[in-house]
Parts: structure tokens; sequence; C-alpha cells
């Protein structure tokens, strides 16, 4: 419990330095209307213990509007529904249950009483203001969303509001609406998981260089985690300041979920270039190759820019809407389902050229085949199964899960270790960037061909010596192995393999 303590108050002194405000489950603001009837508000309350502490003004010309609250259920068919008129939308609630109630003085609960001019802050302040404060108690057998909605059917609506949504007096719950309960502590758990992880893939990474082995793929996946650490970070930063005071940080959030688009993309460019082979049965990959993979990158991040924009624009707030239920997020879906096929693709080519791999390849396509298609798999679900009061806070565990999985496993399979029989790399990085030299030397002579007669013997002699002479249980080559291999060679059949085989 100290800890929690300790983390809100120093995210709450770090929001306020770095964050602006928006609106929140604090709510303020003023509608002008001549509807009749107008959404102000939603949240989801847990069972009794949810209260709404509200301010309403309204000029004393105007005619004393009603407040609505609709429960989940009785939602969908009051609003947007073009069939009802604004009568008919009142008349839906039973008057009896308490979720009917006039801003007038005549009631006595809701401590109308007159403002004058001089006492008013209201900007819709002309000749005086009825003012109403008072605390409205949400009982229900389960966790429910609720609706507010000011009404004065036939007349126009000129008021201001103040609200305060409270789930309990806990300070890791009294501002969460209870279909955001626990995603605090899940980031923060999760926070300190990858943070982890980071740290023991550069110690990994430091290994590796000492060995010569750090190559370009390991790179991007220390930034990959990099920016998931950073974006679990600033969400936590930007909850932690809403824990505090209610105020949502709305720049936060996007901020951290840019951090996680990063962080996804590069993941994603480092599974396709494994599968390929870079860096384990090749030095590098062709110019078509490279211009296909950023095509798809761009295509990628175009999509995503399009997700944001329609998350911060085209969202209406009046329904409760998971991130992924829009055009733009199902054509994240489709684009990954379809960066899992180029991924098969890739890497049964490699295993099929090179099956002295296969005992590194197939638990890797295995694991990478069920991570690429969870994520669609698990939106679906959150979209068409999971209730709305409790969407938000299981899709966000399991993804976070899907992601721990998707990157220990990879840190797993690449841990310089003597007891990793799976070891991917076996080419030193030095002889990588010698053969890029050597290559584009090549092609500019046009002496790409002066080696086929040798290639598959290569290959073979490859996975032969290997087998035969890692006397150093590894998975890395001896010396004998490095004066006996031509890893040019070798690279260059890749290449030119590739040509022939690769059609997407």
């Amino acid at each position: 419990m100290n800890f929690r303590v300790i983390f809100w108050v120093l995210s709450s002194l770090v929001g306020h330095c770095f964050f602006d405000y928006a609106h929140g489950k604090v709510a303020v603001g003023v509608i002008k209307s001549n509807l009749g009837w107008e959404f102000v508000e939603r949240f989801c309350f847990y069972p009794n213990i949810g209260k709404l502490h509200f301010t309403f003004s309204y000029p004393v010309q105007s005619t004393s509007p009603k407040i609505l609250v609709y429960p989940d259920a009785l939602w969908p068919t009051v609003y947007k529904n073009s069939s009802k008129n604004c009568q008919q939308k009142v008349a839906t609630i039973d008057i009896t249950t308490n979720q009917v109630f006039y801003l007038s003085p005549a009631e006595a609960w809701t401590n109308c009483r007159l403002v004058k001019p001089a006492e008013s802050a209201s900007l819709i302040d002309t000749g005086g203001t009825i003012r109403c404060s008072a605390v409205l108690s949400f009982l229900s057998s389960r966790e429910r969303w609720w609706y507010m909605v000011v009404s004065d059917c036939g007349q126009p609506i000129d008021l201001s509001y103040d609200l305060l949504f409270l789930n309990g007096d806990g300070i890791m719950t009294k501002h969460f609406s209870a279909d955001e309960f626990y995603i605090l502590e899940v980031d923060i758990a999760f926070l300190f998981t990858f943070a982890t992880m980071l740290i023991m893939s550069l110690v990994f990474a430091n290994k590796l260089k000492e060995l010569n082995y750090l190559h370009i793929t390991y790179n991007l996946f220390i930034y990959s985690l990099l920016f998931k650490c950073l974006h679990l970070f600033v969400i936590c930063i930007g909850l932690g300041k809403f824990s505090s005071d209610g105020l949502d940080v709305y720049g936060a959030k996007v901020v951290g979920h840019v951090m996680e688009a990063i962080s996804f993309l590069i993941f994603i460019l480092l599974l396709i270039l494994f599968g390929k082979g870079l860096t384990i049965t090749r030095g590098k990959i062709s110019m078509t190759s490279m211009i296909k993979i950023t095509v798809f990158m761009i295509l990628y991040v175009c999509i995503y820019v399009a997700f944001f924009i329609w998350e911060a624009v085209v969202f209406d707030r009046a329904l409760v809407l998971y991130r992924y239920e829009s055009y733009p997020g199902y054509c994240l879906l489709v684009i990954q389902v379809t960066a899992w096929l180029w991924f098969t693709y890739a890497t049964f080519f490699t295993v099929k050229n090179y099956p002295e791999k296969k005992y590194f390849y197939y638990p890797f396509y295995l694991l990478y085949t069920l991570w690429f298609l969870a994520g669609p798999i698990c939106v679906l679900i959150a979209n068409l199964a999971l209730d709305l009061w409790v969407r938000e806070k299981v899709a966000n565990g399991i993804f976070h899960t899907i992601n721990f999985f998707g990157y220990a496993f990879l840190l797993f399979l690449t841990r310089p270790s003597k007891a990793n029989k799976n070891f991917p790399y076996h080419i030193k990085a030095t002889q990588i960037a010698a053969m890029q030299e050597d290559s584009n030397s090549d092609n500019n002579n046009n002496n790409d061909n002066d080696n086929d007669n040798n290639n598959k013997s290569n290959i073979n002699d490859l996975g032969a010596s290997y087998k035969s002479e890692n006397n150093n249980s590894w998975g890395f080559p001896t010396n004998r192995q490095k004066l006996n291999l031509e890893f040019y060679d070798i690279f260059k059949a890749a290449d030119n393999n590739e040509k022939v085989a690769e059609k997407f």
C-alpha cells in the first residue's frame, strides 16, 4: 500500500509538470442547444459506492430543465433514435426510479437557489442565475454505465455544469470508471516487468558485442523494448495524475499510444527480417525486398495515423467504444494478418534453404504465429463478446500479456548462453559488414554470379561444419570453422535464392 501512495505522489508531481488538462471524470462545460435533449456525460459506477457531485447553473429567464440519468440497457433505445421525439425519450425512464429530477427551487434535495450577478461566476449569467448543487448516489447489482442528459423539451437549453464522478474513496479507484479498475496497477506491474527485460537485453547486448555477434536485428529488439517501456511509463504517469484529481491527462495518453505504436512497428519489422533470415542465414536482403518492406511499413504508419485521428475526431463520446472499433482499427487488424502471411512465407523459404536452422525457426515460427494472430482475435472478442463494463480492463491485461510473451520468448531465444542450443547468430558482425562492402564492389563490377557453382556446397558445408565442429556448445563457429567457411559465398547464395523464390 505504501508503494501505491509513493507512486501516486511521484506521478502527480511529474504529471503537473509535463501534461495539459482536458475533460475527464471531473467534467466542466456549457451547453447551448435548441434541441431540448442533449447528452452531458457518462460514467461506469461500481455497485453501491458510486456518487455524483453536481453543480448546474442556468439563467433566471430560462425554464427549469430536467436531468435524466439513463442506465446502459436503455441508452441504445434513445440515443440517435430518430423515431422518438424529446417527450418520448423522456418518457422512456420510469419516474419512480429516481432517474429524473428537476433543477428547480421547488425540488428541495437539489438545493437550487438564486445567485445574484455579483456573486455569480457563470459565463452564461445575464441578470441572475439559478444554481443547483447536490450529491446523487447510484445503486445497482453490477457495474453499470450511466448516461446523463439535460432536457427541456420545446425550450432552448442554456446551462453550465460542473460534475465530479466518484467510485468510493480509494486513491486507485475513486476517479476511475469501473471498467478501468486495476488498469493502473496492471500497467505498473508490466512497466517493471518490461524494464527488467530491457535491462537484461542490454546485458545480453554487451555480451554479444564482446563476442562480435551484436547485429542490427538485436538492436531493433532493444529499441522496440525501449519504446514499450516509455509507453508504459508515460501512461502510468498520466493515470497516476488522473487518480489524484480526476482531470484526464489527454496529452499523456496520446504520447503513450504513439510510443506503443512505434514499439509495435519496430517489432513487426524485426520479425519479418528474422523470417527472411537477416543476420541469421544472410548478411543482407535484396533491393526488391527492401523496397517492399519500406512500402509495407509506410502503409502501416499511415493507417496508424488515420487510427489516431479517427479516435480523436470521429469517436462519439456518448458511446462506449473500444479503440479498434473503427474502420482504421479494423484495417490495422487486416494489415497485421498480412504481416503474418509475409512472415510465414519468408520463414518457409529460409528453413527450406537452410534446414540446419530448423531448431531455431520451428519454435520461433510457432510462437510468433500465435503472437501475430492473438491480437486480432482478442480485438474481435473484445468488440463482439465482452461486456462494456469490463472490456477496457480485461483487454488491457490481455494485450500486455501477449506482448510480454512475445518479447520474453525472443529474449530467451537470443540469450548468449552455452545452454542455448537455438542461438540464431553464427556470423560475426564484422564479417557481415565486410561482406556488404564486398557485395557493393561486386555490383559495381557486374560480378554478382562469380561463385554460383559453389553456392549449394557451401550451404551444405555450413550445416555440416556446425554439427561436427561445434565443440564450444554455444552454437558459435570455432576458429577452425571460420577458416574453412567462405561466408561471402554463403550469403550471396542466400540472396540469389531469394531472387528466385521470393514472389511476395
